[in-house]
């Protein structure tokens, strides 16, 4: 079997995110278009409790799993690290990408709304597919959604106003700490407006940890030395 097929029916066989998740996110995507046809709400509210579970299901973990001989198999195939951290990212993303897209196209047909598809609404799903996995390889499943929900409440606890005030500051039209700051402790402000119209000094510390964050975990489990425990 070729390397490709190979690591797709590998993950296919062993999914990174777990089944309680994948109902969760396929159960909300069908209550969120039922809402959307029954017009009681709008895309970005619908996409909110999705983004969420989204952080969950992109913090799957990977040295843990790695280390235990999980990927021993792939491994022993010849497959690089880097290789295989691109496919467990992938899978890690999947569900909640094939449910994102469920609900653009029910948002599409039900509500004629193009919320899922906007620019913030992509650059929200993008970061909550992108930090929550890299920070989670070297740490237990959902260990970052853990720490997001902290930053989260920390955040709304400390700031005058809470959310709104997040929001207000994420949305302004002079870039700001706070702002930058809810980039990534509120995605869910970027859903369903045009990011294109937001200062960059707005969106791009967000966007470069995230981008830094995923390279540095790479380069970590590819420097890494872990034996093959299980593979002959």
């Amino acid at each position: 079997m070729d390397t490709l097929p190979f690591v797709v029916a590998f993950f296919r066989a062993a999914p990174p995110v777990t089944r309680p998740i994948v109902l969760c996110l396929w159960t909300t995507a069908a209550a969120g278009s039922l809402a959307l046809a029954a017009k009681v709400t709008d895309g970005a509210t619908v996409l909110t409790p999705l983004l969420v579970l989204q952080i969950f299901a992109a913090s799957s973990g990977f040295g843990l799993a790695m280390r235990r001989g999980h990927y021993d198999l792939v491994l022993s195939r010849g497959v690089s690290t880097t290789r295989l951290m691109t496919a467990h990212w992938l899978a890690s993303i999947a569900p909640g990408l094939a449910a994102w897209v469920a609900v653009a196209i029910a948002e599409r047909l039900l509500a004629h709304g193009s919320a899922a598809l906007s620019s913030g609404s992509v650059l929200a799903f993008l970061l909550a597919s992108s930090f929550p996995w890299a920070f989670t390889t070297p740490l237990p499943r959902f260990a970052a959604a853990i720490g997001w929900l902290v930053l989260l409440v920390t955040s709304l606890a400390i700031v005058p106003a809470g959310q709104q005030h997040l929001v207000t500051a994420l949305r302004a039209s002079q870039p700001s700490v706070l702002g930058a700051l809810a980039v990534l402790a509120y995605p869910m402000g970027l859903l369903g407006i045009d990011a294109m119209r937001l200062p960059a000094g707005t969106l791009a510390p967000g966007i470069a940890c995230a981008l830094l964050s995923v390279l540095a975990a790479v380069e970590w489990h590819r420097r890494a030395e872990v034996p093959l425990e299980t593979a002959a």
